[in-house]
């Protein structure tokens, strides 16, 4: 949080008690009061700090030092991605003679046969921007991002483990 000039000044710290006030925006009143520490000037740098978190809602906030009072703000509070449903299919080596299977339900540790194809369908709980494999190596590997869904698919050469990772519209991963 930066004050503006049209907010007003606060001098270096310990000079002034600067308070965060917070209020949910559907409450009337109830401002909450949090008093900021001030930063060490030590390290040539100057203002005040306050952690807040975690935050669940959204909520309107204001600065109140001895002489002013700042305009109210508001912070909006993003979800994250969530895994809603996995889907894997395991194509094993044309060789087995075998069927792609599909899994619905898995404990997220699989065994297949070295040069199986692995596909995942992923729905997630919001609208997704990108989805990516992390291999324990260091590869990636995107995924085909559709609104909910991310799509991917790799082949076994090796025993690997993986991650992946989501990221919201918003930018939220």
């Amino acid at each position: 949080v930066r004050l503006t000039p049209q907010d007003g000044e606060i001098f270096s710290p310990g000079r002034d008690r600067v308070i965060l006030e917070t209020q949910l925006p559907s409450a009337r009143g109830g401002w909450q009061p949090q008093e900021m520490a001030g930063l060490s000037e030590d390290r040539g740098v100057s203002g005040y700090r306050l952690k807040l978190g975690p935050l669940y809602s959204a909520l309107d906030y204001r600065i109140r030092f001895s002489y002013g009072l700042s305009r109210i703000h508001h912070l909006d509070v993003l979800p994250r991605p969530e895994v809603k449903r996995i889907q894997l299919t395991v194509q094993e080596p044309a060789y087995t003679g075998r069927p792609a299977q599909t899994f619905d339900r898995f404990s997220g540790d699989i065994s297949v046969l070295e040069g199986s194809t692995i596909q995942l369908r992923i729905e997630a709980s919001v609208q997704l921007s990108a989805g990516i494999f992390e291999f324990e190596d260091g590869q990636r590997r995107s995924l085909a991002v559709t609104g909910l869904t991310a799509r991917g698919g790799f082949q076994v050469d090796r025993s690997v483990r993986y991650r992946v990772r989501l990221r919201s519209l918003e930018g939220v991963p």
